[in-house]
């Protein structure tokens, strides 16, 4: 039916018309893409890049509680989506204690079906690994790899979600689009793993996934930029200052507050003084920015690593292989 409607003349020569022929056809290629589903590889080249990623993934998130961590900081995003407001609505119904966060949690779980399947859905990461292990017999570690993340991750999904479902309902709308409503808040301010919430750059071979792993919620990062710019007037002051507030959230906030709990998890080396901690909070910042668009994420190597490059993100798991072998040849050669 969506096919139909898109590929129906009248409507598709509005589209192109008003919006132009690119936003077009990411729409049709889209429909297409959820029609086909996760594409299997189909090549044997194709399936080795496709257990490298799945395996990077495992080997970077897999009981990471620095992550975990970091999760609370999408927050920043919810706020400049929704509204300070309304996120700290819905943030009231949450905090208190375990009994009232789960009682909430329940309630959106009733309502919504991509709320209730978040757990399995957060990432395109999430979606294709866990999709892989359910068609096995899934052993208790393996599925505790992500909870501490899925756990954190409840603490900004549930108040993004109460907080536009409220909102909606307070305008007049009626249950159903509030619920859609509140749901499409969630994809657009943390991301989402499903195929049509992609971006299409996130869409694809095996070999063109490999280099936008672990690239969903800052493609989110990138759209909400977009949208702050496109409704910006930068010759009105106070548009130009609740852009400027905008982008603080989307950019400086949770880069600053995530290399400082880093900083904080990990501690401190004995060289770094105020200088340095202010030179690495000013690189996190670069990176985060340069983070969000594909291509240029992958320079941010230059900046926090040893100034080699090591491949696309989806293919770490080569990369730490190599370093353990060299330190394994390294602590032998010392014996």
């Amino acid at each position: 039916d969506a096919n139909r409607l898109l590929g129906a003349r009248p409507i598709a020569d509005a589209i192109r018309e008003h919006y132009g022929a690119e936003r077009y056809n990411e729409m049709r290629d889209t429909l297409r893409d959820i029609a086909l589903g996760t594409l299997v590889p189909q090549k044997a080249f194709e399936d080795v890049l496709t257990h490298i990623r799945t395996g990077s993934t495992v080997a970077g998130l897999a009981w990471n509680f620095t992550t975990a961590a970091m999760q609370i900081l999408g927050a920043t995003q919810s706020i400049v989506r929704i509204g300070p407001i309304n996120f700290a609505n819905g943030l009231g119904k949450i905090i208190g204690d375990t009994a009232r966060l789960e009682s909430a949690a329940k309630k959106v779980h009733e309502k919504s079906t991509f709320m209730r399947d978040r757990g399995l859905t957060q990432t395109r990461a999430f979606n294709e690994l866990i999709g892989k292990l359910e068609g096995k017999k899934v052993h208790a570690v393996r599925a505790s790899f992500f909870w501490a993340i899925h756990q954190m991750q409840k603490m900004v999904d549930l108040p993004t979600w109460i907080g536009q479902y409220e909102a909606m309902r307070g305008e007049g709308k009626d249950e159903a689009e509030a619920i859609a409503l509140a749901d499409q808040a969630v994809r657009d301010s943390q991301g989402s793993g499903l195929i049509g919430d992609r971006a299409g750059i996130e869409r694809g071979s095996a070999g063109k996934q490999l280099f936008t792993a672990f690239y969903s919620f800052f493609n989110s990062t990138y759209n909400l930029a977009a949208e702050v710019h496109a409704r910006t007037t930068y010759t009105n002051p106070i548009s130009l200052m609740q852009a400027s507030g905008a982008y603080l959230m989307l950019y400086s906030v949770p880069a600053t507050l995530g290399a400082l709990m880093t900083m904080a998890l990990q501690g401190l080396g004995d060289e770094d003084d105020i200088e340095a901690i202010a030179k690495k909070l000013a690189k996190a910042n670069l990176s985060y920015m340069m983070g969000t668009v594909v291509g240029l994420r992958e320079l941010t190597a230059f900046m926090n690593g040893d100034g080699s490059y090591h491949g696309p993100a989806g293919s770490r798991l080569i990369g730490e292989a190599v370093k353990l072998i060299i330190a394994a040849i390294e602590h032998g050669n010392r014996r």
